[in-house]
């Protein structure tokens, strides 16, 4: 009888603290330096050292940048951008003059340039004798012996310059630098160290010239991730059983039953992407139990998931705050509010491009804002239901009526009245991404408060201050 007890409690106890399941989500990043307003770019052979192959990576590598499956730059054909730096009798590098740039650019009817240095493009042999050990089966013992070496180096640095045309100013610059060590022995054992491992998973000793190419492209795929979105695989622990489930409880009750299939199945559909039908066994749990700190947190994970970025931190929120020290929900809440911030840099970064299965942040529904839905609010008690709070977690058949007013355009053109700075956003605090003349003209997007969102002739757009602009036909 005992050994039919301890072999029920261990099954349940398998059960219930077994491996958790998991999801990955694919989340795109915004860049690390913010050049996201130039979608048109040259490339200029750098100075230094071998510039002008370092240049020619440069472009190829933008060239095979996407993100969703979309080109994220669009660059100059090489044999146009050539032609014009010949017929302006300008050198294909070195153009450090703020005016050249404005002038080669405007030419070539880019927004921004990228120009820079070489500041390293070197290798170095060495030949060195190094030990090895060897055993002796017949002897039963091991012996060292020399082998020599010939142990190559190659190291690239350089700095990259993105120039803004409208200004010849550099809006960002990025150094990169790749060391990369090499070994080829007696009897052709090669042995690789630093980033060679990093490079070819291994070590490939070859000609100096093919190694700097690999440390170019090395440092040259850096400095690319730090100018375009990424995307990074993001694993996410959902959870299998409620939080207040008792692996000890031999005789569930119909309602722990229920909780328990629900939980349950709500997992399964989701490992198969199946999010409205996971929502809809998680929403049947917290028709028996409100307040399932699990469910709510897994119809939170559903949500973000899916794309909408606020109702997936409702969720989060909601399940950190019924259960405050558990590790998944405040890691799900920290990583959702970085989401959310991120989400906002990154729509600066894509604008004037073509946005594909991105995820959408909706904004918080307005007190005039109507919506229907066909079942109430799932995270919330029926208690609190009647009160008609803002809507938590919402079950997938919700249907929105209408939409939060925004500002349309006017129809109208601005002129500027003096020298006017334009900025990234609606504030004197804002970066600076161009600088307009007194009495140049452009075209007005909208009007939020004291600002005018405004489009340039170059198609970037931005803020300016309605104090510096008077509005024509």
């Amino acid at each position: 009888m005992h050994k039919k007890i301890i072999l029920c409690v261990s099954f349940l106890l398998f059960s219930l603290e077994g491996c958790a399941p998991t999801i990955i989500q694919h989340v795109l990043r915004p860049a690390e330096l913010g050049v996201g307003n130039y979608t048109n770019i040259a490339i200029l052979d750098f100075d230094g050292k071998n510039g002008k192959s370092i240049a020619r990576l440069v472009e190829s590598t933008l060239m095979q940048a996407k993100v969703n499956g979309n080109p994220y730059f669009k660059l100059v054909d090489r044999t146009r951008l050539e032609k014009v730096l010949s017929e302006q009798r300008f050198q294909t590098s070195g153009l450090a003059d703020p005016s050249a740039i404005i002038k080669i650019g405007n030419i070539l009817g880019v927004q921004a340039i990228i120009t820079g240095n070489v500041d390293a493009y070197d290798s170095e042999d060495l030949n060195v004798i190094e030990q090895r050990e060897k055993y002796d089966p017949r002897t039963k013992q091991s012996y060292y012996y020399d082998v020599r070496c010939l142990q190559r180096r190659v190291f690239v640095s350089f700095t990259a310059n993105v120039i803004g045309v409208q200004t010849g100013a550099i809006d960002a610059s990025d150094s990169e630098q790749t060391d990369f060590t090499a070994k080829q022995c007696q009897g052709g054992e090669t042995i690789g160290e630093g980033l060679a491992r990093v490079l070819t998973g291994g070590i490939e000793f070859g000609p100096k010239e093919k190694m700097l190419r690999e440390a170019s492209l090395n440092a040259i795929s850096k400095f690319v991730k730090k100018i375009v979105p990424q995307t990074e695989a993001q694993v996410i622990t959902l959870k299998e059983n409620d939080d207040d489930s008792s692996i000890l409880n031999l005789r569930p009750t119909p309602q722990e039953k229920t909780i328990a299939e629900g939980m349950k199945s709500g997992c399964e559909y989701a490992k198969a992407s199946l999010w409205d039908k996971a929502i809809s066994s998680w929403n049947s749990v917290l028709q028996v139990k409100p307040n399932c700190a699990a469910a709510i947190y897994n119809i939170g994970v559903a949500w973000e998931t899916k794309g909408d970025l606020l109702k997936a931190k409702e969720g989060y929120d909601q399940a950190l705050s019924l259960k405050p020290g558990d590790s998944d929900y405040i890691k799900a809440t920290a990583n959702i509010n970085r989401r959310i911030q991120e989400k906002e840099e990154l729509d600066k970064q894509l604008v004037g491009r073509t946005k594909k299965e991105l995820p959408v942040v909706q904004k918080p529904i307005s007190p005039k804002t109507k919506t229907v839905l066909t079942s109430p609010s799932i995270l919330a008690p029926k208690e609190a239901q009647a009160a008609s709070p803002p809507p938590s977690v919402l079950t997938p058949k919700e249907v929105q009526v209408a939409s939060p007013p925004s500002p349309s355009p006017s129809g109208k053109s601005l002129v500027c009245i003096k020298r006017t700075n334009v900025r990234a956003e609606a504030n004197d605090k804002s970066k600076v991404i161009a600088t307009l003349k007194n009495g140049e003209k452009v075209e007005n997007l909208g009007k939020s408060g004291n600002w005018y969102n405004v489009k340039l002739s170059s198609g970037l757009t931005g803020f300016v201050s309605k104090d510096l602009v008077n509005e024509i036909q």
